[in-house]
């Protein structure tokens, strides 16, 4: 069976997008700590970036590691993982 090919078109759109945050994130270059501190806007302007170029990053690397065929089958193949498992319906019945 053939592994599915990358959807090229949406791994270039979050390249694009990593590119346009980083981008906005060179306004805060030559300032300086006090000056940064100094406008509340200017950290969540920062935050914003950084966490949707992250974000990002982790929608090309889930694209790509779902392409690879049976990847993870279970949780019981991540070391120190433990398998979730369901806990039994109390009847409300003391034994």
């Amino acid at each position: 069976m053939k592994n599915p090919a990358l959807n090229r078109a949406l791994v270039e759109d979050r390249l694009r997008f990593i590119e346009r945050s980083v981008e906005s994130l060179h306004r805060f270059k030559g300032l300086s700590l006090d000056e940064f501190s100094a406008d509340p806007d200017f950290f969540r302007i920062a935050y914003y970036d950084l966490y949707t170029a992250l974000e990002a990053c982790l929608d090309i690397g889930a694209h790509i590691l779902s392409r690879i065929p049976n990847f993870l089958l279970s949780s019981e193949e991540i070391p120190g993982k433990k398998p979730i498992r369901k806990k039994k319906k109390n009847s409300g019945r003391r034994s």
